[in-house]
Formats: C-alpha cells, structure tokens, sequence
C-alpha cells in the first residue's frame, strides 16, 4: 500500500545550513546572492524554477499528462489537489476501521507489513477524525490548508478547534507558530471557562445537598427558637462543667488521710452539690407553676440537635471549657498570692 503525503509546504521547510571551511554558511542566502538576475526568485529549501526537461520526465515517470491548455492544465491542478485531500481522508478512515477491527498488538504489525509508519498513520487518522468533527462549511475552508497547519488543528482538543474556527474574526493565514499560539490561547480560555462551570455545579451540587438534608429534618423552627435553643445548651454546658468540677473535689477528698479535714472538705462539696440540686428543682417548681401542658417526661427526637447546631454546640462547648479552667486557675492564683510568706533568712551578726 502507497504512502499517501499532503501538498509539500515551502513556506515551512528550513533554509539549508553546512559547515564550510568550519564557519556555518546558510546556502540559500549564498545562492541567492549569486542567482541570475533573469531567475525567479527561490523561496526557502527548494528553488521554484520555471518547467524543465527534469520536471517533464519526473510527471512522464508518473503517468502525468502535461498536454494541454494553461487553463485545463490548472483545473486539472485544482481537481488533482481535491482528489489528494480526499484520499487522504480515504487514508485516514480506513486506517480507523482496521485498528478498531485489529486485535490489540496487531495494528502496529499490520501497518510495518505494509510500509506504513506508524507516525504517518496517526497522522492520516487525526486528520478523519478532524474532518468528522467540522461542521460541514468548514471541512473545505480547513482541508485547503497546508499540512503542517492542518496537523496542528488535528492535534489539538476537540472543542478547542471548534472555539478558534468559530471566531468570527479566525484567520487561518497565520504561519504555524502563530496558528499553534492562538489554538494555546483558545485552549488557556477554554480550561478557565470550564473550571469555573465546574465551580459553579460543584457549588450547585453543594447547596442541593444541604437543602435536600434539611427536607429531610423532622423539625424546623423559627430564628428565636434557635436562639433559645442555643443560649440553653450554653448554659447546660457551663452547669455540665461546674458539676464535673464538684465531682473532681469530691473525689480527691475522699481519699484524704486526715479523718478530721477530709470529712469537712467532703460536707462542703456535698452542701454545694445539694444546693445546686435544690437550685435546680426550685426552677422546675417554678416552671410547672406556669400549669403547663404536655411536658417531656423524657428528652425526644425534637431537642436533639440539628447538623448546625451539633457544629457550633462542639465550638461553643471547647471555649467555655477554656474560659472554666482558666477561671479555675486564676483562683487557685490568687490563693497561692495570699499564702502566708515563710520566715525570711536570719540576720547577719547580732547587736
């Protein structure tokens, strides 16, 4: 199976360099200084002559005919040109097809059968799957483009292309470097639009779910119930901490071994405690005097807290309990302040 090439590019072939006398000579500007003056000016790489013997044997060679008027000659060029571009697609598709039919392993030996490389072949395929990607007015805009630019498009992402030949202002006269720069800037711009869509519904996604898990809640209730609600889990918390603090003084009275000093340090805890309980059933006493109805005779689901509150309960629990001992170590501060100081060191010699 031939190798099937896009158009050579002159414009993209580098000037012709060597080493002479072992200073580096750029021969085409050497040559160029020296062409006759009746010569056609040369491009870089290859001259552009005018048709020669060699170029006329070259076409016999390949079953060209060269008979004919200039104008049948260039619409034979132009339907030559369409023909090459559509049997590189020819190319390209099959090529798909066969891969997709080959067991893995077995594309790669198949193209070396055949004199294809596989670099060429990737190349014929990027090529199909461009031109299945265009919207059909811009398959012939694109497909009249030189092969390294239409590599380029081939290369590059999807959407990308489908961004830059969808500006309104795209301009495919660019060179190559200009035209890959401009499929970058299309592509920077891409990824940020798409990065900030991705935002936006993982914040949409976000809010569905807390708006889903508060349908799903028993219980909703009004701004002054939550503060209610809040204000008294911050004073459970602060008796919470107050009676954990009785209880430690108990425990370490208990086990004083002086009889006498450990009874009446366990009398005071016990008077304290008592005196909170009594505290705490004369505001109950309080509350039924109200007469009121249908009172829990046990915690329910309905004052327990919710997701949002459970949250700040954890913060608001962690500072009290700072703010309890450190009020607890001031006091201890202060008694140590107030201790007796011991006697001072004894005078240097007598009166």
């Amino acid at each position: 199976m031939a190798e099937i090439d896009f158009d050579l590019d002159m414009d993209e072939l580098p000037p012709v360099r060597t080493f002479i006398d072992g200073e580096l000579v750029d021969l085409d500007a050497e040559l160029q200084a020296v062409a006759p003056t009746n010569q056609i000016p040369k491009q870089r790489g290859f001259a552009i002559n005018v048709f020669d013997d060699a170029d006329d044997a070259a076409a016999t060679g390949l079953g060209i005919s060269l008979v004919g008027p200039i104008e049948t000659c260039l619409q034979r060029a132009v339907l030559a040109q369409n023909v090459a571009a559509s049997l590189v697609l020819e190319a390209g598709y099959l090529l798909l097809k066969v891969k997709s039919d080959s067991q893995h392993g077995e594309f790669e030996k198949r193209l070396k059968a055949h004199g294809i490389s596989s670099q060429r072949a990737s190349e014929l395929m990027a090529c199909a799957k461009l031109y299945s990607r265009l919207e059909p007015e811009q398959r012939k805009q694109v497909f009249s483009l030189p092969k390294t630019k239409v590599m380029a498009l081939a290369a590059a992402d999807p959407e990308v292309v489908q961004d830059f030949l969808d500006d309104p202002g795209v301009d495919l006269t660019l060179n190559v470097r200009e035209l890959r720069q401009r499929l970058r800037d299309v592509e920077s711009i891409h990824k940020q639009t798409i990065g900030i869509l991705q935002s936006d519904n993982t914040a949409l996604k976000e809010e569905n779910i807390r708006l889903k898990q508060d349908s799903l809640r028993a219980y909703h209730f009004e701004p002054q119930t939550h503060l209610v609600r809040e204000e008294c889990l911050a004073h459970q918390a602060e008796c919470e901490l107050a009676l954990n603090s009785l209880r430690q003084l108990f425990d370490d009275c208990i086990n004083d071994d002086n009889k006498v000093e450990r009874d009446l340090r366990i009398e005071q805890a016990w008077v304290t405690i008592h005196v909170v309980a009594a505290r705490a059933m004369d505001a109950l006493a309080f509350l039924r005097g109200y007469g009121l109805e249908g009172m829990p005779e046990a915690i329910g689901i309905q004052h327990r807290m919710l997701d949002d509150e459970a949250l700040r309960w954890l913060d608001d629990y962690e500072q009290l309990e700072r703010k309890h001992l450190k009020a607890k170590a001031n006091r201890q501060e202060k008694r140590d302040a107030e201790k007796p100081k011991g006697p001072g060191r004894p005078k240097k010699g007598g009166d």
